[in-house]
């Protein structure tokens, strides 16, 4: 049972910087790094230190390969500053190249206001607020409901419900159901062809990340060929969930690799044992 105590250490860092890190959007790996190299820094009452990449990959999880991939984004961002070997926070953050979560309109002014993009909603003591009023009418004799809810201001919308069938427009349906991108079809044709929707989730999420679909599809296209030259079999193949899954597999295939000569020799052996099977040489 863990029982962390900070009379076994404690990482002194102002509440001003922790509130800005909690409202600062950035990827997963990008956090996991960034509060790591806080805790090799202000954890050790440092503005800077050198922290070796095989620190930061055992001390967040992350794969070493894209821990250097990591830190140049932060630098990218201004989130942190390199001294040579050396790295800091920028605790100026203010300075910081990203969008936080605060740009939403939703500012906190009170104990009991909150203020959204022109919208005030206050809250007094136990006082429940206003029930919104919802009309609901019949029309016909097969069961079709029309409800209008007049709490949406100067946009009426009526949505027409029957049992038993779906709606007569399911267009926007069927949208959603092929909105494959061009550049994802590309990357595709190199994947196993296994769980299509979660392979484009999670290249969905490499793009919001801001990884090139170029990449994506230059390290799809070498993976393919690579397994192909081995002759890998299929069930040995990655998914494409997995290949452009958050740890980013398809990073180790940015150039061609070449075939090893452990696989040319089983690929060789394996064509003289199929082919003393077939001459009948093979008991």
């Amino acid at each position: 049972m863990a029982k962390p105590d900070i009379e076994n250490g404690y990482t002194k860092i102002a509440d001003e910087l922790l509130e800005a890190i909690c409202r600062t959007k950035t990827s997963d790996y990008e956090k996991r790094v960034f509060l790591y190299i806080i805790r090799k820094t202000y954890g050790f009452n440092k503005k800077k230190d050198w922290i070796a990449q095989v620190q930061i990959s055992n001390g967040t999880g992350i794969h070493r390969s894209h821990v250097s991939r990591t830190i140049k984004k932060l630098e990218a961002k201004n989130m942190i500053i390199l001294h040579g070997k050396e790295v800091g926070i920028q605790k100026d953050y203010e300075q910081w190249n990203v969008t936080n979560s605060g740009n939403n309109g939703v500012t906190q002014t009170g104990n009991n206001k909150v203020t959204q993009t022109g919208i005030d909603v206050t809250q007094t003591g136990n006082e429940k607020l206003p029930k919104q009023d919802t009309k609901v009418t019949q029309t016909g004799t097969h069961n079709r409901h029309s409800t209008t809810d007049t709490s949406t201001t100067n946009n009426k919308q009526k949505r027409d419900i029957s049992f038993g069938k779906e709606p007569e427009d399911s267009s926007s349906s069927q949208k959603t159901k092929h909105e494959y991108t061009d550049e994802f079809e590309e990357a595709w044709q190199y994947m196993r062809k296994r769980n299509k929707k979660k392979a484009f989730k999670a290249w969905n999420a490499r793009i919001k990340e801001g990884i090139d679909p170029q990449l994506l599809i230059r390290c799809s296209k070498n993976y393919k060929q690579h397994l192909d030259n081995e002759e890998t079999p299929d069930t040995y193949r990655k998914h494409g969930s997995t290949f452009f899954g958050p740890d980013h597999d398809f990073e180790d295939w940015e150039k061609p690799q070449k075939t090893t000569d452990q696989g040319n020799a089983r690929i060789e052996w394996l064509k003289k044992q199929s082919a003393q099977y077939l001459k009948g040489g093979s008991k």
